[in-house]
């Protein structure tokens, strides 16, 4: 059978109903990965200091504005942040690392591109202001907040296919 015939037989996926949770699920699973090279490396190590930014930057980004971003309405993040409060989410680990985030962006420089999406920035390593905020990064309890707040990501997008169903 030619190849086209069968690609024509293959049931498409459904497109996802809510790409917002797509997406956090996507950088919440990596901010958890970022999160456990932290915890294999002793606290101050450039090592660690990397994977601490990138565990911030990625965990941030679902809740964070974005000129890309697919985002929440106010009444969505008031839900999903009650479903996450619900599934045991420690609501006010969460408001410090999205503060812990905002300061490492104010320690950074932007970095120009000839590509106009690119929003890259650059931060000076060793900097004693940003080694202050990674090192107070506990991985354990950054990675249980960020697994709970994946869950009522997947959670979060059960409540909306069942809402359009």
């Amino acid at each position: 059978m030619h190849h086209r015939e069968l690609l024509l037989r293959m049931p498409v996926p459904p497109a996802p109903t809510d790409p917002w949770s797509c997406r956090a699920v996507r950088d919440l699973e990596v901010a958890i990965n970022f999160g456990h090279v932290a915890a294999k490396h002793p606290a101050g190590s450039m090592v660690h200091a990397g994977a601490a930014l990138g565990a911030l930057m990625s965990y941030s980004r679902p809740f964070t504005e974005r000129a890309d971003a697919v985002n929440q309405t106010p009444e969505q993040r008031g839900c999903f942040l009650s479903l996450a409060a619900d599934l045991g989410a420690d609501l006010r680990l969460h408001g410090i690392l999205l503060q812990m985030r905002d300061g490492v962006i104010a320690l950074s420089d932007i970095v120009s591109s000839q590509f106009p999406p690119l929003n890259a920035r650059r931060f000076k390593y060793p900097d004693s202001r940003v080694g202050r905020i990674t090192r107070a990064l506990n991985p354990g309890e950054f990675c249980r907040l960020a697994a709970t707040m994946r869950l009522a990501c997947h959670f979060f997008q059960a409540e909306i296919d069942i809402r359009i169903l």
